[in-house]
C-alpha cells in the first residue's frame, strides 16, 4: 500500500511489533485514545498494578480500574468504548499488557531493599500478586472477547538488590507458568546508570520470557549548571540509546 494510503487503512508487517502503552495517569475524560490508531499497533500495554510488597496487592487499586471506567464517544461505532473496547473493535489481533510495576521505593528510607526481600521470597505475597492479576485477565478476556492468548503481563521492576537475582528469576518463572505471555522492561544504560541488570541475569530470564522492552526515557545525564555542558550532555544521549542495545544484545 502506498504512503498516500489513509492512516487508518495501514497495518504492521509481521514479525515486527508496535507496542502503545497508556499509563493510568493519561486515562480521562479528557484524554485521546479515540483518535488512535490501533491498527498501527500489534501490542497495548495498560495499567498500572503497582505491588504493594507487604500485601502483593495493588498499592493504587483505581489505577487498574480506569481502563474499564474512562469511556469515550466512538462516532464509528456510535458507542462510548473504553481504551481496550476500543482497540480490539479496531484491531482484532492486538495484545494486551498489564503493566506490572516495583521500583523498590516503599517503606522508610534503608530499609527498601528489606521490603524487595520479603516481596520475592513470600510465597503468600507472590500468590495474591498472581490471583489480582489472573482476576484482570478474566475480567479482559470475557468483557472484551480477547482471548487469553492474546492477553499478558509486562513486568518493570527497577533497582533490583543484586542478592534478590535468583529469586526474581524464581519469581518470573512462576509467572510464565501461568501467563500466556511475560516481557520485561529494561532500563537504560547511560554513564551513571546504575540499576542495569547483569547480562548473565538476562541469559536466565530469557528461558521464561517472551520479550524484553528497552526503556525509551531516562537517558538524560545529571546535568552541569553551564549551558555548554547541558547541551553536551543532551546531545550525547542519541549514543546512550545505542548503548543501551548493544549492551543487552550482546
Amino acid at each position: 500500500m502506498g504512503l498516500e494510503a489513509p492512516l487508518e487503512d495501514l497495518v504492521i508487517d509481521r514479525p515486527y511489533r508496535v507496542f502503545g502503552s497508556e499509563p493510568s495517569w493519561m486515562l480521562s475524560k479528557d484524554g485521546s485514545f479515540d483518535r488512535y490508531y490501533f491498527n498501527l499497533l500489534t501490542d497495548l500495554v495498560i495499567g498500572e498494578y503497582d505491588i504493594n510488597p507487604e500485601t502483593g496487592v495493588s498499592r493504587n487499586p483505581n489505577a487498574l480500574k480506569l481502563y474499564k471506567a474512562v469511556k469515550k464517544k466512538d462516532k464509528g461505532k456510535k458507542a462510548d468504548l473504553s481504551i481496550v473496547d476500543r482497540a480490539n473493535q479496531y484491531n482484532s489481533a492486538i495484545n494486551v499488557h498489564i503493566l506490572v510495576t516495583y521500583y523498590g521505593d516503599y517503606g522508610k528510607e534503608g530499609y527498601e531493599q528489606t521490603y524487595y526481600d520479603r516481596l520475592l521470597a513470600d510465597a503468600s505475597i507472590q500468590k495474591n500478586i498472581m490471583d489480582s492479576l489472573t482476576k484482570e485477565v478474566d475480567y479482559i478476556s470475557t468483557s472484551y472477547g480477547i482471548s487469553e492468548g492474546r492477553i499478558g503481563l509486562l513486568l518493570d521492576f527497577k533497582n533490583i538488590p543484586p542478592r534478590d537475582y535468583g529469586a526474581f528469576i524464581k519469581f518470573v518463572s512462576v509467572l510464565s507458568e501461568n501467563f500466556k505471555s511475560i516481557g520485561i522492561k529494561l532500563p537504560p544504560v547511560t554513564a551513571q546508570s546504575k540499576g542495569r541488570i547483569p547480562r548473565n541475569i538476562l541469559h536466565e530470564l530469557n528461558d521464561y520470557v517472551n520479550y524484553f522492552i528497552a526503556e525509551a526515557h531516562g537517558y538524560e545525564e545529571a546535568l552541569s549548571p553551564t549551558e555548554v555542558s547541558k547541551l553536551f550532555n543532551f546531545l550525547d544521549n542519541r549514543f546512550m540509546i545505542e548503548r543501551t542495545f548493544k549492551y543487552y544484545a550482546d
